[in-house]
């Protein structure tokens, strides 16, 4: 559901995809043995435990300014970019994991959503993740996880207020 909540005049040049500083996404998994009906197409289920401290430790390495390519797929673009968030947050039964940046690659969050998952089922360490960085080989991270559990939860542009959601 969509809603508008305020509008204001753009300045002259403005371009909603080009003029944006940081864009903001959530990955959900929903981190528990069964399957929840609430949640099927919207999260992805992780039937198994996961530890969030290595997960959070191996996105302290990730986090920065970076050569994301081995977390693109068929990029044709520079792929340096700057990873202003990564960061995991468990829940009881929904885990979230932010991302925020100016720009990303094609299915970069993805990928590194994957790689995270390694780093939590104590498959990768914080230093294996830096060296996935540093091989930009797409085949040493982790797969891509499915796209019904990314969202798009905002974005910032110079000169105007964040907008978080909340009701005037």
């Amino acid at each position: 559901t969509v809603a508008v909540l305020h509008a204001a005049d753009a300045p002259a040049g403005f371009h909603a995809r080009f003029s944006c500083t940081e864009r903001q996404y959530v990955y959900r998994l929903l981190v528990h043995p069964q399957r929840h009906p609430h949640w099927h197409g919207r999260a992805l289920h992780v039937p198994q435990p996961l530890n969030p401290d290595a997960m959070n430790a191996a996105a302290a390495a990730l986090t920065g300014t970076h050569d994301f390519a081995a977390f693109a797929t068929q990029e044709d673009r520079q792929t340096v970019r700057e990873l202003r968030l990564l960061r995991v947050q468990p829940g009881p039964l929904i885990w979230e994991i932010h991302v925020h940046g100016e720009s990303f690659l094609r299915h970069m969050v993805r990928g590194l959503v994957g790689t995270l998952l390694l780093a939590g089922q104590g498959r990768l360490t914080p230093t294996q993740a830096e060296g996935i960085l540093h091989s930009r080989q797409r085949s040493q991270a982790g797969a891509n996880v499915p796209a019904h559990g990314l969202s798009f939860t905002g974005a910032r542009y110079e000169g105007f207020p964040q907008l978080d959601g909340s009701l005037p």
